[in-house]
């Protein structure tokens, strides 16, 4: 299953941006369960001390020190107010990532499992 934490968080950030704090965040995250110990690109949403991730079909919610213990993220994230994603995803038409691309994922035995970040979850439009 491919996830949607780009498209589902930068939603989220533009339907709510009236919330003063809120922001759309992109960082690397250690998976948890079938993919323990890999580490991908993922987004979520910080609003002050809370981490919101509506990603997969489900918002979880959690503290935000709680949460980037859990995830192992350490730093390296990049965070977008609502303006600058709005921006950002109307100039490269796609939800995101919209930092540098990493090379690959590595596992915690250090064997590689793919690559990190593609091209972005690609905008999708409707016509009238």
């Amino acid at each position: 299953m491919k996830g949607d934490c780009y498209e589902a968080a930068a939603r989220f950030v533009i339907g709510n941006s009236r919330c003063p704090e809120i922001q759309l965040v992109h960082g690397e995250v250690t998976g948890q369960g079938p993919i323990a110990g890999i580490r991908y690109g993922h987004a979520w949403v910080e609003i002050g001390d809370a981490v919101i991730d509506p990603s997969n079909g489900r918002i979880v919610c959690a503290r935000k020190d709680a949460y980037y213990a859990l995830g192992k993220i350490t730093g390296g994230v990049v965070r977008y107010s609502p303006s600058e994603a709005r921006r950002l995803m109307l100039e490269t038409l796609h939800y995101g990532p919209w930092e540098a691309p990493r090379k690959m994922v590595v596992n915690t035995d250090g064997l590689s499992v793919g690559t990190a970040r593609g091209q972005g979850s690609e905008l999708r439009t409707t016509r009238s």
